[in-house]
């Protein structure tokens, strides 16, 4: 915090972290609004394959111009071993917090799921695959509309996106069998899957550990209609 990237973006407070990076509130000194900046924590910045998909995800997620996915605001960048880009700034914190603290209406929860969808279609139309599909990459603006953000696992068809052959990857309740079992070999099925997960903790507010091995009967109680039940099942 206080620290100055690229001359230009002041690091104020640290809204997140994960197991490739820290993401900051920050504020662009140059057109004087907030932003977000994504660093990748320095024990991975020599690590080529992390590095690696580190910039990869980001420059994958710029491409995507959709408003169901939070913007990447420049190329990535490095300061004194620091390898960091730049985001819009989202100001609704994530979905996970939000479900968990009751926050969320029926009626916004459903225009959440529709939202998610169309961020992985547009990603889809391009051959990518998020591969992290989790209430913790779904932020929310004020309005409460969806944002699909953090693109560091992500497939793509032109690359193999750092991946080793048979190598399992991605959130234990969310990732599909078949990408715990080989994420190199995964089609847009695997964040279908993640997106069924993620409608089912929307509609329970937590998702136990055991869910997996429960998934049929969990489903089997939801209070919605047999015929959305179906259509969670096959997803």
């Amino acid at each position: 915090e206080e620290e100055i990237l690229g001359e230009r973006y002041k690091l104020l407070s640290l809204l997140g972290k994960g197991g490739f990076a820290r993401v900051y509130q920050a504020y662009d000194l140059l057109h004087k609004s907030l932003v977000a900046v994504k660093v990748l924590h320095s024990d991975k910045s020599d690590d080529p394959r992390s590095l690696g998909r580190f910039e990869r995800g980001a420059r994958q997620m710029a491409q995507l111009n959709h408003p169901h996915i939070v913007r990447v605001l420049g190329e990535p960048a490095e300061q004194d071993g620091f390898h960091y880009f730049v985001m819009e700034y989202v100001s609704g914190g994530d979905l996970d917090h939000a479900v968990r603290a009751g926050e969320l209406s029926r009626g916004v929860k459903l225009r959440v799921v529709l939202e998610v969808g169309s961020a992985l279609q547009a990603a889809h139309e391009r051959q990518l695959i998020h591969r992290d599909v989790k209430p913790g990459n779904i932020l929310l603006d004020g309005k409460q509309h969806a944002k699909l953000t953090d693109f560091d696992l992500v497939w793509a068809a032109d690359t193999t996106g750092g991946t080793r052959s048979r190598a399992g990857m991605g959130s234990y309740l969310y990732a599909s069998p078949e990408q715990e079992m080989d994420a190199s070999r995964v089609s847009c099925s695997a964040d279908i899957y993640g997106l069924a997960v993620l409608t089912i903790f929307l509609l329970r507010r937590d998702l136990h550990r055991w869910f997996r091995d429960s998934r049929s009967t969990m489903i089997n109680g939801l209070p919605i209609p047999p015929a959305f039940r179906s259509l969670l099942d096959r997803a």
